[in-house]
């Protein structure tokens, strides 16, 4: 159905079109530094402490509103510490809407988009991804053309509504990006939980009365140091857990495997029927359902963790 026939349809694809033209143009003073900092700002409702933002005065093609109270720190020297962009470009890579939907998508989350581009715009060179740097040093050679930039739209559930999209459409890396998110989806479904590492970890912890912070992380940062090392609260030889959470029996890999497959979905295991039985008013609402349908369904994941299944009380 064309965009000219639906009213409906049509304000969407308005609505896409001037969304990326201006996240375009955000992008090009990116590239082009064409913006200042500012400190000192108060009065960010949670920030304890005032934040930073930009101004984008010197950027002519296009009146950019200014991005306040967010939290930029770049060293004395410009730089961004090598640490942080790592956790930045980490959550572009962990979260299958920026996979998917480019570099354009990824300026929604301000503060780690621009701390990158600070790091650009040093002497450090990188945004920590070598693609984006790619895209950026073609987007400046090309005289900033649209059509260097991939469309934000076009790998989205949504699609590319403006028929007449200056972006690129390119349908093979579209769908190699998808089968990376697949992927990746589908290596989750093979392994526990944080929720259930996260119970494992608690009741181990009230067994042995150890008065240690519950992480579920395989690495951590000891006291003092900025190196990770393992996390001795991680327990990797864990296959897989009950899927009753009040139970959480874990299976070892070491061990002659104690759980039983659901016969319906295959991926939740149990190590009783009296526990699937009682587990099994929240397990149909996950739902129980074959691995390639749950992967599939993009509603039932933020980021790379299955709604549902994130640590308790985060």
């Amino acid at each position: 159905m064309s965009t000219s026939a639906n009213p409906t349809r049509l304000e969407q694809a308005q609505g896409q079109a001037a969304h990326q033209e201006q996240c375009f143009h955000y992008l090009c003073a990116a590239v082009q530094h064409a913006y200042e900092l500012r400190d000192g700002i108060t009065g960010v409702p949670g920030a304890l402490f005032p934040r930073q933002g930009l101004v984008f005065d010197a950027y002519k093609p296009y009146k950019l509103d200014p991005i306040l109270g967010i939290k930029l720190h770049p060293r004395p020297d410009g730089t961004i510490h090598p640490g942080d962009i790592e956790v930045y470009q980490d959550t572009f890579k962990g979260n299958w809407k920026y996979v998917q939907g480019g570099v354009l998508y990824a300026m929604g989350e301000k503060r780690e988009f621009w701390n990158c581009v600070l790091n650009w715009n040093s002497k450090a060179k990188t945004t920590g991804n070598g693609l984006w740097d790619s895209l950026f040093r073609k987007l400046k050679a090309s005289g900033y053309k649209r059509d260097v930039i991939p469309c934000m739209f076009f790998n989205m559930p949504s699609g590319c509504l403006n028929p007449n999209c200056a972006f690129k459409h390119n349908t093979d890396k579209a769908v190699a990006a998808r089968d990376h998110v697949l992927k990746k989806r589908r290596q989750v479904m093979n392994q526990p939980t944080p929720r259930q590492r996260q119970a494992h970890l608690l009741a181990r912890n009230a067994r042995e009365q150890a008065l240690v912070p519950v992480s579920i992380s395989p690495l951590e940062e000891q006291e003092g140091d900025d190196e990770l090392v393992d996390n001795p609260l991680y327990d990797m030889r864990v296959k897989a857990y009950c899927a009753n959470i009040a139970c959480n029996r874990p299976w070892f890999a070491d061990e002659a495997n104690p759980l039983r497959a659901c016969t319906r979905c295959k991926w939740a295991y149990y190590c009783s029927k009296e526990c699937q039985t009682l587990d099994w008013p929240r397990h149909k609402r996950e739902p129980c359902a074959p691995i390639e349908q749950i992967i599939e369904n993009d509603e039932l994941w933020d980021n790379l963790t299955r709604n549902g299944t994130g640590l308790m009380g985060a």
